[in-house]
């Protein structure tokens, strides 16, 4: 008998021994539940608060660029034809200066020059440039040949590159990209007309140029083997010297 009392006994002290532990545990358990659906219901509301309603549209960062556009000033010069300009700002790498026209840009100034006679892209670049290049989208350029009827001068301080309406349309008719550029060469301007980076070697209407010179110089066409010769019909004014090439050329002036 004494043994069965001790033994309830014993077990009476364990139970109560472990209800301070079952309590900890109940109240942990609480507070963990507690912890979770405050935690849920903040994602919960969050979320819901995020979203948008139904029929509406969330907010997009993103933007779209302008249209690019030009602005013309006319003219017209002592033989009665109106002169359209532009200037248009190079990208300097070292003594490069580069301009890259869009199809936009081209399509504001052929609306702008529908009436004009002559179109002159005024590069502004740095004084410290020897070579300047023009790269333009070909099928924009038919577009402005076409709207405009005018020809097209590419100006800068190396030289002023003048091509034909007529010989636009057929540079560009068949290319992509079309690029004019100038270059100074160990005294000698390189000019460059080039559909999709080939040399255009047969200009037809001529391409007139321009180039600073003092007055008495003469101009020559360097051959690719160095042979000279004279350009009878160079004509000096105004600090240029102006002359007609039939193809893309390498020119000294002296």
């Amino acid at each position: 008998m004494k043994k069965q009392m001790l033994a309830k006994l014993i077990v009476l002290g364990m139970v109560a021994a472990m209800l301070p532990i079952a309590a900890i545990a109940a109240d942990d358990k609480e507070t963990t539940d507690e912890t979770k659906c405050e935690l849920n219901c903040a994602v919960d509301s969050a979320t819901e608060d995020d979203r948008p309603t139904r029929g509406e549209k969330s907010e997009s960062t993103s933007t779209t660029a302008p249209a690019t556009s030009v602005t013309v000033q006319t003219t017209t010069n002592a033989s009665g034809q109106v002169v359209a300009s532009t200037a248009v700002t190079a990208t300097m790498s070292g003594s490069t200066a580069t301009v890259t026209m869009s199809a936009d840009a081209l399509a504001s100034l052929a609306t702008q020059s529908a009436n004009s006679d002559i179109i002159v892209l005024e590069v502004a670049a740095s004084s410290s440039a020897t070579e300047v290049v023009l790269n333009v989208p070909a099928a924009a350029l038919v577009d402005l040949a076409t709207k405009t009827g005018a020809d097209l001068v590419v100006s800068s301080s190396v030289a002023n590159i003048t091509l034909s309406n007529a010989d636009l349309l057929a540079i560009a008719g068949s290319a992509t990209n079309v690029q004019v550029s100038a270059k100074v060469v160990d005294g000698k301007i390189q000019i460059l007309v080039a559909a999709d980076g080939k040399a255009v070697t047969d200009i037809p209407g001529g391409l007139v140029v321009a180039v600073p010179a003092t007055e008495g110089a003469s101009a020559f066409q360097v051959a690719d083997d160095g042979t000279e010769t004279e350009i009878e019909d160079a004509v000096f004014a105004d600090g240029n010297l102006t002359l007609t090439l039939f193809s893309s050329a390498t020119i000294r002036i002296g």
